[in-house]
């Protein structure tokens, strides 16, 4: 900010301006920093709405799921944790 005003203040002697010029332009000149110091960037926000969708899967299949009970998806759940680990245990024993 120095900067900028020390190079102004030689500009203006450069060009012989008279003292009410150079008073405007200062002041000008300040007014234009200090707006400019307290514009903030606007934030674009987008606010389009958008759908996912899982492939292979159906509405129908979809709305299944989603009116399913917590128990009954636990229990899947449960389940598919039990197949995977038995997998495993498979898989460990062939190596060994």
């Amino acid at each position: 900010m120095t900067s900028t005003r020390r190079r102004r203040d030689e500009c203006v002697r450069e060009r012989r301006l008279t003292t009410r010029c150079f008073l405007f332009f200062s002041f000008y000149a300040i007014l234009q920093d200090i707006e400019a110091s307290t514009r903030t960037k606007k934030r674009r926000v987008n606010k389009s709405a958008f759908t996912r969708s899982l492939v292979g899967a159906s509405l129908e299949v979809l709305a299944k799921k989603r009116n399913e009970k917590p128990e009954v998806r636990a229990a899947a759940r449960d389940a598919a944790l039990r197949e995977i680990k038995a997998r495993a245990q498979k898989k460990k024993g062939a190596k060994k």
